[in-house]
């Protein structure tokens, strides 16, 4: 028996009130990459940064110089990227 679409979607923190999910439709083109990412790193790079740390072709090469962008600017935070590239 398939479960709903929502079946696994996890929603927490600490410092909201309520939850907040909010869901939008989309397709990828190919060799266009959806970036999800933490406020661990959104406080410390700009969306113009992590679309330059994205411009490569390596992905691996990519997060990881996303990563170390992030430690360079001070993070003190943990820090959470997910990036899915279509082919």
């Amino acid at each position: 028996m398939r479960g709903q679409a929502l079946d696994n979607l996890f929603i927490y923190s600490q410092a909201a009130e309520e939850p907040f999910i909010g869901l939008q439709r989309f397709k990828l083109l190919p060799d266009e990459i959806l970036l999800l990412v933490s406020d661990g790193v959104t406080l410390y790079l700009s969306d113009d940064a992590l679309a330059a740390c994205l411009a490569g072709t390596d992905l691996v090469a990519n997060v990881r110089r996303l990563f170390g962008e992030v430690m360079a600017a001070g993070a003190e935070d943990n820090l959470i990227a997910v990036a899915i590239v279509v082919k």
